[in-house]
């Protein structure tokens, strides 16, 4: 099998159910030998935990909760 690339994008800056079960699915892709990335708020509970982790992680900036641009 070849690998993947993935990355995934989460634009909340909270810690919820939704980014528990992404962390756990970034975590599980990786362990299957895939390449994958977190695009987060900085400063995001996930993008924190990632880091942690070892996950490649990047970086954005949200002028509020409505809009991720």
């Amino acid at each position: 099998m070849h690998s993947l690339k993935i990355l995934y994008v989460d634009t909340d800056r909270v810690w919820r159910g939704g980014q528990e079960q992404l962390f756990s699915l970034i975590l599980g892709i990786r362990d299957r030998q895939h390449q994958v990335w977190l695009a987060a708020p900085s400063g995001s509970p996930l993008s924190g935990k990632a880091l942690q982790s070892g996950i490649e992680t990047y970086f954005f900036g949200q002028r509020n909760e409505l809009s991720p641009w």
